[in-house]
């Protein structure tokens, strides 16, 4: 039976995940917004290219928040600090609130839909909160029903599908094989982006390791690249 080693570490998934959100961003801000398509009005195949191209991109940009919420799980179980973790995930969703907001919507604050950090810093309370209550399931319930209720009032990214997303995730911590078959079920709501489930075989080559990490980038680069797609958008006006 051939047997498949695991390679990925988790600064490799972070990558992943990275790249395949920002293919994502650039089809939301560019595509469909309609910034390339009225730049190159003038050539309708580009034009027709483009959007023949705009599902192939989003449905890559699918992989990422599987991915995203996989490391966070990881990050729950292994940091030193909770409480700076929580910190750093609330400051980087306000700080890339107005970015956001300007490139998806092009408001500077748009109550009708949060990134992704919100929805992010939710899950990681939702860990704490199902940690305290393991041997509790009625209370475990109770409590992942009131979660997913605010991550669907406040409008957060992937709303109350998120957070339950979540929680099957989390469940699941701890065997490889179950973490990365959790993506199915986790996801099933997404069947119609189905790279959505590429991320399973990514996180059963997840190996444990930590990996180089650049944690500052990793961070940071989300403010960072939705401002860059806000300048492009820009000067794509003109």
């Amino acid at each position: 039976m051939l047997k498949i080693k695991p390679c990925l570490t988790n600064a490799h998934l972070k990558q992943i995940a990275l790249t395949c959100m920002i293919i994502d961003h650039l089809a939301a801000a560019l595509i469909a917004r309609g910034y390339l398509l009225a730049y190159w009005q003038s050539q309708p195949q580009i034009v027709e290219s483009l959007i023949g191209l705009y599902p192939i991109l989003r449905n890559i940009g699918r992989i990422a928040f599987p991915l995203y919420l996989f490391t966070l799980v990881e990050g729950y179980h292994h940091t030193h600090s909770l409480k700076r973790y929580l910190e750093r995930l609330l400051l980087l969703a306000f700080v890339s609130e107005i970015p956001f907001d300007l490139v998806l919507s092009g408001r500077i604050w748009d109550w009708s839909h949060q990134n992704i950090f919100f929805e992010l810093s939710l899950c990681l309370l939702l860990f704490v909160s199902l940690d305290h209550f393991k041997n509790q399931p009625l209370w475990r319930i109770l409590i992942l029903g009131a979660f997913a209720l605010i991550a669907h009032l406040f409008a957060f990214d992937y709303g109350w599908k998120g957070i339950v997303a979540a929680s099957i995730i989390f469940v699941a911590h701890g065997q490889r094989l179950r973490q990365a078959l959790s993506i199915i079920p986790a996801f099933f709501f997404e069947y119609n982006m189905p790279m959505v489930f590429l991320s399973a075989p990514i996180v059963y080559l997840y190996n444990g390791q930590r990996g180089k990490q650049h944690s500052q980038f990793y961070y940071w680069i989300y403010p960072g690249h939705l401002l860059i797609l806000f300048l492009l958008q820009q000067l794509l006006k003109y």
